[in-house]
């Protein structure tokens, strides 16, 4: 059955440098763009600035070049021209393959395309370059991650001060707590891509962050800066420092296969090891967002399992697992600060060299080695079932495939196989490059060649010292690596590292001796005042009033959910009285409740509106008792007080409704006595 849906035509721009602007003038190009391979423009002579124009005018999916570097000298010239054309515009280098740099010419013939004899001209080059580009083939550029920060915080400072600073501390955080949900809503809606950060404390939040895997533009109409003297939203787009092609990051990952564990929050912990249970980097930072750990993972291999040391699984790492089409590691139950340190210390016994620097690190390789121990024993066997067939297979990919859940035979199998495939293609593609070799000889003198040679050097320069940059670092981290397994440790220190350990561990057991009997003797005074609490409660001495943080929709909706809804001559009391919702006050007077019980009973605000409802509004140290299993327990004289307080409320507006009428009588009297007396005088 044919599908209906028809796919966009694909466009795509090739471009060739016709030669570069002199002083005071911009570089000039050839164009061609294609539509599903067909011509549908060409240019032998545009300018920079045209061709920008063009770019907006033509909004094709691919601009085709066969060195970025035609677009732009250097990384800052390049990131203005990124910047000026429009961004949904993918930059492919067609001349940038996983074997290394091709001309033209020869990547053509790879992508399949007829070659004509001789070298091509700049109208020729932009046409070939858009048809490989077309094929697939390539490497796409990168100047920036689309990435954008959104932060929101306090304007206003807050310093020491009494009740009526801690109000003022709430209401801000409130503020805050209220910001973050309506952006998270926005988000949602749109369907965008984010993780989300934030600093909890009593009453709301102090600060939160979005990373929002987006660029700016796309977040214009649903989500706009603020600020005001309390609180600001503010929206900046996150820029990487240099070019990034994206094949080299694949390239990458072919190197090895790794086990991760992520620890995410503000501050985040990543720990990475090879498929061997060796440690490759550990590492901690603020601000290390899903891309950032990307890069990292990525820069040492494949990541076969994501691990975590909590359950429930944390969003953000749940996301990672997918994005990398990993398996995802999550323990049966969150493992405690006992069991991760005690797994971490065998582990550093191990690997000596190595250190942890905070409890993000710690939690992150607690997790990757805990992994690692859930199919050490199913690597083992593949390792010597395949030492005892005695095939030249590479042990990894049998052991990747066994992690995916095949068994040891089926992978090695499935790896013959492969194996026997790529031995047939790789005579065919012999025969192939032989001929390609050939025609690609006939075609040119050497003295052509030296000069052809010559040019890509120099078009190629920025390329090899970022390339001979990338070597020396991977050179540093080997020789690193290799300095420190080759150092052998001394019986004696060995015994004084051990002394030293048990010592650490003696006085870490005594300081958690004692925290236990001090939550022990915490437990039983706690115990103790709930069976108190329990018994007042049972003869009647005590009334509950329902605990909810602030006066909103979302938190009713939670309060209902736990304790059912609200009834007549409920009792409310309100943590945070700094904010609250018009909605979440008519449904708390349609349901009759009888007072509502605050810290503090000054001000206007929600006290105001909570009167006019003839709600009565009552101080919490005059009643409370304590609190018993999440509500707060308060003396039963707070019913007649209640009562008291509301019919007053409601005598005290019969009175002004009163008042008011009498004045209206009064008023009309006056009126009609003067019509009267002028009546009389006529």
């Amino acid at each position: 059955m044919k599908s209906n849906d028809k796919q966009p035509p694909l466009t795509v721009m090739g471009v060739d440098l016709l030669y570069h602007g002199g002083k005071g003038r911009a570089p000039h190009f050839s164009v061609v763009v294609l539509r599903d391979n067909e011509i549908v423009a060409e240019n032998p002579e545009v300018s920079l600035h045209r061709l920008i124009r063009l770019l907006w005018e033509y909004r094709p999916n691919i601009l085709a070049v066969d060195n970025v570097f035609e677009l732009g000298e250097d990384e800052r010239k390049l990131a203005k021209f990124f910047n000026l054309i429009p961004p949904e515009v993918r930059v492919i280098q067609v001349t940038r393959w996983p074997e290394g740099f091709l001309k033209i010419k020869e990547a053509a013939i790879r992508a399949g395309l007829e070659v004509a004899y001789g070298k091509p001209s700049p109208l020729r080059t932009a046409y070939l370059a858009a048809l490989i580009a077309s094929k697939g083939y390539g490497t796409e550029v990168k100047l920036y991650e689309e990435k954008t920060k959104i932060i929101i915080s306090r304007t206003a400072s807050i310093g020491p001060g009494g009740m009526s600073q801690n109000r003022y501390k709430r209401r801000l955080r409130g503020i805050v707590l209220s910001l973050t949900r309506k952006i998270k809503e926005s988000l949602d809606r749109y369907g965008l891509d984010y993780d989300l950060t934030f600093r909890k404390s009593g009453g709301g939040l102090d600060s939160s962050v979005f990373i929002v895997y987006a660029p700016r533009e796309k977040l214009y109409g649903i989500v706009k800066p603020l600020k005001t003297s309390d609180v600001r939203i503010e929206i900046r787009p996150i820029y990487k420092p240099k070019i990034s092609f994206l094949q080299q990051e694949r390239e990458r990952q072919l190197q090895r296969y790794l086990i991760v564990g992520v620890d995410p929050g503000i501050s985040t912990g990543l720990a990475i090891l090879d498929i061997d249970g060796a440690p490759l980097e550990i590492i901690s930072g603020r601000g290390l967002d899903r891309s950032d750990i990307v890069n990292h993972v990525l820069a040492h291999g494949t990541p076969i399992i994501v691990a975590t040391d909590v359950n429930p699984v944390p969003e953000t790492v749940k996301r990672l697992a997918a994005m990398f089409n990993a398996e995802l590691y999550v323990p049966s139950q969150s493992l405690s600060s006992d069991e991760k340190r005690q797994i971490v210390q065998e582990y550093i016994s191990k690997y000596h060299w190595i250190t942890v620097e905070d409890n993000h690190q710690r939690d992150a390789l607690a997790a990757a080695v805990r992994a690692f121990h859930s199919i050490e024993s199913k690597l083992r066997q593949v390792e010597s079932y395949v030492s005892k067939l005695g095939l030249e297979i590479q042990v990894d990919k049998i052991k990747v495939a066994v992690i995916k859940g095949k068994s040891t035979a089926e992978a090695v199998e499935e790896e013959i196989a492969k194996l026997y495939e790529e031995e047939e293609e790789g005579e065919e593609e012999e025969v192939e490059r032989e001929e390609k070799t050939e025609v690609i000889q006939e075609e040119s003198e050497v003295e052509e060649r030296l000069r052809e040679e010559i040019k890509r050097l120099k078009r190629e320069r920025q390329y090899l010292k970022e390339r001979v940059r990338e070597l020396e670092e991977k050179v540093s981290h080997l020789e690193f690596e290799l300095d420190y397994k080759s150092k052998v440790i001394e019986p004696d220190e060995t015994m004084a590292r051990t002394i030293e350990m048990l010592k650490q561990e003696v006085r870490r057991l005594t300081e958690y001796s004692r925290s236990l009997e001090s939550e022990i003797t915490a437990l039983r005074n706690m115990i103790a005042s709930s069976s108190k609490l329990f018994l007042m409660l049972m003869r009647g001495e005590a009334v509950p009033a329902k605990k909810i943080h602030m006066l909103t929709s979302d938190a009713l909706a939670k309060l209902e959910r736990e304790y059912g809804e609200l009834r007549e001559n409920d009792i409310l009391y309100i943590e945070n009285p700094g904010y609250f919702e018009k909605e979440a006050l008519e449904k708390a007077a349609e349901s009759k409740i009888l007072a509502v019980i605050l810290d503090e009973i000054e001000g206007a605000g929600l006290i105001d509106a909570l009167k006019k409802k003839f709600i009565p509004v009552l101080k919490k140290d005059d009643y409370s008792i304590g609190e018993l299993y999440g509500s707060l327990l308060v003396s039963k004289r707070i019913v007649e007080d209640a009562k008291r307080a509301k019919k007053k409320l409601e005598e005290e507006a019969s009175a002004r409704e009163r008042a008011r009428i009498l004045e209206l009588l009064k008023e009309y009297k006056a009126k009609r006595r003067r019509e009267l007396l002028k009546e009389i005088e006529k």
